[in-house]
């Protein structure tokens, strides 16, 4: 049973997913705060997260711990608008990490799981894109970056700080 503080952090790939969980979870009556923790940089609407009953986001792949644990604290307080700033500043900051090699989210996106050692399949199925559509956006990042090899992608794209391993 969830005590009156607890906060419900999902932590997940895709946000699709997170906002059914979240949906389900406010149907059976739990009224906790959520909080959704993820990687994925491309956003659903922010009122289709207030709606869902998200109440807070941070990005895994950026907050120290100490971000983490002061994010879950004011999601416990219920602080109101916070789900709004938080999601204002995220999409800032994408903008000025796409703004300055030229990528898009999308990108930025599919760079993390080359990071991460995905193979193209692996790609297109986390993103629910085809191979070919995949192969395609690879193309794309390596004259944006200007190289010619995943290694060198991931090498450049940690180098700028526009991923993180």
């Amino acid at each position: 049973m969830l005590e009156q503080s607890d906060v419900l952090v999902l932590a997940v790939d895709k946000i699709r997913k997170a906002i059914k969980i979240a949906k389900a979870l406010r149907s059976t009556g739990c009224k906790a705060p959520m909080l959704l923790y993820t990687s994925r940089f491309t956003l659903p609407p922010l009122a289709k997260l207030l709606e869902r009953g998200i109440e807070g986001l941070i990005s895994s792949s950026s907050p120290s711990l100490k971000e983490l644990e002061e994010t879950i604290y004011r999601v416990a307080a219920r602080e109101a608008g916070l789900l709004q700033q938080q999601y204002e500043r995220t999409t800032k900051n994408l903008h000025c990490l796409t703004s300055m090699e030229g990528l898009t989210p999308k990108e930025i996106e599919i760079l993390q799981l080359v990071a991460s050692d995905y193979s193209d399949a692996m790609i297109a199925k986390a993103l629910d894109l085809s191979v070919k559509t995949v192969n395609n956006r690879l193309s794309v990042i390596y004259a944006k970056l200007k190289v010619k090899t995943r290694a060198g992608a991931v090498a450049k794209a940690i180098s700028r700080e526009i991923i993180d391993v």
